[in-house]
């Protein structure tokens, strides 16, 4: 006979939840959420009621049960927020705002062979403000702001006409003379709603920092503490960072936990320790100064920040040690290029702005030379200051963001991340289609302008840099002008600035009948530009464009099926709609490569596009709708590389609806 071994595969999984929700008073609440997961232990082989060793089988799954399991996985979430209570205080109750806290822990065990590489503990914080402030509220707690708010125009009736205007049937008279309306304009009541432009503020605020340790030799026991509720400590497990509420570096956990003796002293540890710190604001502004007159400011600004390396145990220094530190960052923020957004080239696409950054990198040289070794004259070979030189990048960044943002170089900030953040807005005006005059011909006619500006950049950690003991660089590029190394690489520079659109047209005359002409005119200037510090060459995208847009409707138009119906299974409408549409879009681009050390301009790429569609659409039954359309594009390049194209698209298309 085969005689084979049974073969036995145990797994008893213990998975815990615990839930607590805990409202202090109406604005202040709280809740805790946690969960565990655990393995019961047992004796390996057969589970056999008859054999003497069953006895300790019991024993050991007992005791296992009673120390609640192995755990594996232990996490859990403490969430707090509280209202602001403006609403309690009569004064400040056209503000509202509330501030929450969230914060998370988890534990996770090591491999059950590798128990000498400790568990990994991480936790996180989030910090979010949020508040909103409605001026109108404020302003209508007086009875005469309220009415000067709620005031609306009296609709004319048939009733209210004097019979003057009519004739000797009773109809109205359409005189011209007789439709005008009297302006009865009160100053006080215009300046009044001037100084109440300012409708609602509105912003945000939030902060999101989290840490990760590996190497923890502690165990998960009560709530994330160890067996002894000393260890990580109350306050990492309510998600305290090393940073206070500000931002400011105060402590170093990973250093006081190896002092405490939480963490093993493995030389070997290959998972690294991490810290990630986001933050995010947004602010937003409606203003009304006039009635129908409605401005738009937005201001925003995102940092990041990550921290990576291998904190462990080094024989050599008998001592805790951050091993091959590195750090990346982003930034983002809305900034003010609008002094230099209608500054254009010559005719061999030469640059003011370009020869202003080329001017101000002797300027912020100076700047950085008086803050660190204030050396007495410049290089007389490079006209820079010696670790300063034209291709720094510690000179070069702020330069560029002087001279595109159109700021004195000897106020602009040093350090990208610390730039200005500045207003956006978008600004629209509907209130000429409520001038008599204009109301007669005009159903709609509204005006608009949007302006939107934004700079980014990213960076990493440069490896060969190195400071003195005074906390300035020491370390020397291999470059002809002899560059200090930055602390931080930066990736690339670049703004992207969008007019969409510069001018913006959008009418609906008034006809007789329903037949809706529509014009809609655009003036649009966009701009991206992106500066290199790999090969310091600055990459710039313009692009100038012209939108126009017509549109008509024939209502009541005779159906020319008409002649089909009763031969196809469908409704065929007696009378429809032709519907006209013919846009132009008229766009100019070219890409400029400004080469800094060789301070040359090349034009690499750019087309003049001229794109004309029209269409024409047919509704002929509930379920049938015929369109015909014709679309051109047509191109012409500004460099001799590429070729003029002109592409046609034209047709007719029969569109089915399907539903019922």
């Amino acid at each position: 006979p085969l005689l084979i071994n049974t073969q036995v595969l145990k797994s008893w999984n213990w998975n815990r939840n615990y839930i607590l929700k805990y409202d202090l008073t109406s604005a202040i609440k709280f809740d805790y959420s946690a969960q565990a997961n655990a393995l019961v232990g047992e004796p390996a082989g057969i589970i056999d009621r008859e054999d003497s060793l069953y006895q300790h089988y019991v024993d050991t799954v007992m005791n296992n049960l009673r120390n609640a399991g192995e755990v594996t996985n232990y996490n859990h979430n403490v969430n707090g927020s509280y209202k602001l209570p403006f609403d309690k205080i009569p004064l400040c109750n056209f503000i509202s705002g509330d501030a929450r806290y969230q914060s998370s822990f988890r534990w996770d065990r090591a491999p059950f062979t590798q128990d000498y590489l400790g568990a990994t503990i991480q936790n996180s914080r989030n910090l979010s403000l949020n508040g909103q402030a409605n001026f109108l509220k404020l302003y209508n707690r007086v009875p005469y702001l309220k009415e000067i708010n709620n005031k609306r125009p009296k609709k004319r009736t048939n009733n209210n006409v004097s019979n003057e205007r009519r004739d000797g049937f009773g109809n109205i008279e359409e005189e011209d003379e007789k439709e005008k309306r009297e302006w009865n304009i009160n100053p006080l009541e215009h300046i009044l709603r001037f100084a109440m432009g300012v409708h609602n503020v509105s912003g945000s605020f939030s902060r999101n920092e989290g840490i990760m340790l590996p190497g923890y030799a502690e165990q998960a026991r009560y709530s994330g503490f160890n067996s002894t509720l000393t260890a990580p400590g109350p306050l990492f497990l309510l998600g305290h960072q090393n940073t206070d509420v500000f931002g400011n570096r105060v402590n170093d956990f990973a250093v006081d936990a190896a002092e405490q003796g939480w963490l093993v002293a493995e030389p070997t540890l290959n998972q690294q320790y991490t810290e990630s710190f986001t933050e995010t604001f947004n602010v937003r502004l409606n203003i009304e100064p006039i009635k129908h007159f409605k401005i738009e400011l937005t201001a925003n600004k995102n940092t990041s920040k990550n921290h990576q390396s291998f904190f462990r145990y080094d024989e050599a220094l008998q001592d805790w040690a951050y091993q091959s530190p590195t750090e990346t960052g982003n930034f983002s923020a809305t900034v003010f290029s609008w002094p230099t957004a209608f500054v254009d080239d010559d005719e061999n696409f030469n640059s003011e702005i370009w020869d202003r950054l080329l001017a101000y990198r002797s300027e912020i040289s100076s700047r950085l030379n008086d803050e660190t070794f204030n050396e007495a004259e410049v290089d007389p070979e490079t006209g820079y200051y010696a670790g300063w030189g034209g291709t720094s990048q510690d000179v070069t960044i702020p330069a560029f963001i002087s001279a595109y943002l159109g700021e004195d170089p000897n106020s602009v900030n040093l350090d990208v991340m610390k730039t200005k953040v500045a207003p956006n807005w978008r600004v629209s005006y509907d209130g000429l289609s409520k001038i008599p005059s204009l109301k007669k011909t005009f159903r709609r006619f509204n005006l608009n302008h949007t302006y939107r500006s934004t700079m980014s950049t990213s960076y990493t950690t440069n490896l060969q840099y190195q400071e003195d003991a005074n906390g300035l660089p020491g370390a020397i590029d291999n470059g002809p002008e002899g560059n200090y190394i930055s602390q931080r690489q930066f990736n690339t520079v670049s703004i992207s600035e969008q007019l969409s659109p510069l001018i913006g047209l959008d009418m609906t005359i008034k006809t007789a009948k329903n037949n809706e002409p529509q014009l809609k005119v655009e003036l649009t200037r966009d701009r991206n530009v992106s500066f290199g510090l790999a090969n310091y060459q600055i990459t710039e995208t313009k692009s100038n464009g012209v939108v126009i847009g017509v549109g008509y409707k024939f209502d009541q138009v005779r159906n020319p099926f008409i002649k089909t119906y009763g031969k196809l299974p469908i409704r065929m409408l007696k009378e429809t709609d032709l519907l006209l549409r013919l846009d132009l879009n008229i766009r100019d681009n070219s890409t400029i490569i400004r080469k800094m050390e060789e301070e040359q301009n090349q034009v690499t790429a750019g087309q003049r596009l001229v794109s004309i569609k029209f269409s024409s659409d047919l509704e002929v039954s509930d379920k049938v709708t015929l369109r015909v359309f014709y679309d051109q594009q047509l191109t012409s390049p500004k460099i001799s590389t590429s070729f003029a194209t002109s592409n046609i698209n034209s047709g007719f298309a029969i569109r089915f609806n399907l539903n019922q």
